[in-house]
């Protein structure tokens, strides 16, 4: 399980990733961040992001690498508190 930001946060399937013949590198410079939120071994978390438009364009970007909304990486957007942890994980 990888933690999720609570902030609009992105996840991203990493198999989908190895598919694509996508490193971890080239997605972290198409969105403009050093590092990743979290990850595990199965996702890739990334945030905060600070508002919706910020978020989708950012999701513009993962679109534009060849990554499908949904079946490929999602925006989390939810009204949560700071004093709660939320965890994102394949089932």
């Amino acid at each position: 399980m990888a933690k999720l930001s609570s902030q609009f946060g992105i996840v991203i399937r990493k198999a989908r990733l190895e598919e694509l013949g996508l490193d971890l590198d080239t997605v972290l410079e198409k969105l403009e961040t050093d590092v990743a939120f979290d990850e595990d071994d199965h996702v890739l978390s990334l945030g905060p992001h600070f508002d919706d438009a910020a978020a989708a364009d950012l999701g513009s970007r993962l679109s534009a690498l060849g990554l499908e909304e949904t079946d490929d990486w999602f925006i989390f957007r939810g009204d949560v508190p700071e004093w709660c942890a939320l965890s994102v994980g394949l089932s």
